[in-house]
């Protein structure tokens, strides 16, 4: 896999803020809408400092089959892309800090980090895919990467659904400021692939937002 395909995930725009609702401490979001020309599109999600956790369930439109709570501080939006995958990224509020500096309408420069980041997504799934050749192929991949680690791949339940997860290190200083580790879960549900990519700087592992993902994967809950 080509290094700059790989790393195109960890990527995203920033998130603006905007909240309603509340409920047993934990809130549910309201999102700002942005519709672009179709079938791009883009929503952003608010951060809020007066519940520990927000509740996601898919905007109107957006057909993505799980929900979630997340910690309220989290940055999270929406999209779609070009071929009409979906997908939902979160990441620690520490972005904000983070320059951008445009030099042209076509590039947006963005400095290295080595913040968290949780990418969901989700398209059809392909004839014979499964969790564990999607896991494979991966495998396959990365070793033959000089700059990712394999440090061990096993199975786990999400919403009662079978799912494998491969965990890595990313030694990347033309991106990262520091080792990064990774972790990659595959599951299959009613012909929909989904797949979650989070990471983290390996120094900050037990850390805030290492526990805020674990909360979330708890969480995840499957629409029909």
């Amino acid at each position: 896999m080509k290094k700059s395909i790989v790393r195109a995930v960890f990527f995203f725009g920033a998130a603006v803020l905007l909240l309603s609702g509340c409920s047993n401490n934990t809130l549910v979001a309201t999102p700002t809408i942005n519709w672009q020309p179709m079938p791009t599109y883009h929503n952003e999600f608010p951060t809020s400092a007066t519940s520990k956790y927000t509740h996601y369930t898919p905007s109107a439109g957006f057909t993505f089959h799980l929900d979630f709570d997340y910690p309220s501080n989290w940055l999270l939006s929406e999209h779609i892309n070009e071929v009409g995958w979906l997908s939902i990224f979160l990441k620690d509020p520490k972005f904000l800090t983070l320059p951008i500096q445009t030099q042209d309408p076509n590039y947006v420069y963005r400095p290295r980090h080595n913040y968290g980041i949780i990418d969901v997504w989700t398209f059809p799934s392909k004839p014979n895919q499964t969790a564990d050749t999607e896991l494979e192929l991966l495998k396959r991949n990365y070793s033959q990467t000089n700059w990712m680690t394999l440090l061990g791949d096993y199975r786990i339940t999400i919403d009662g659904y079978y799912a494998t997860v491969l965990e890595y290190q990313m030694d990347d200083p033309e991106n990262y400021t520091s080792l990064m580790f990774a972790r990659r879960i595959f599951f299959v549900i009613n012909g929909q692939f989904y797949e979650i990519l989070y990471s983290v700087a390996e120094k900050d592992r037990g850390g805030e937002f290492d526990q805020g993902f674990d909360y979330f994967l708890s969480s995840l809950k499957f629409i029909p």
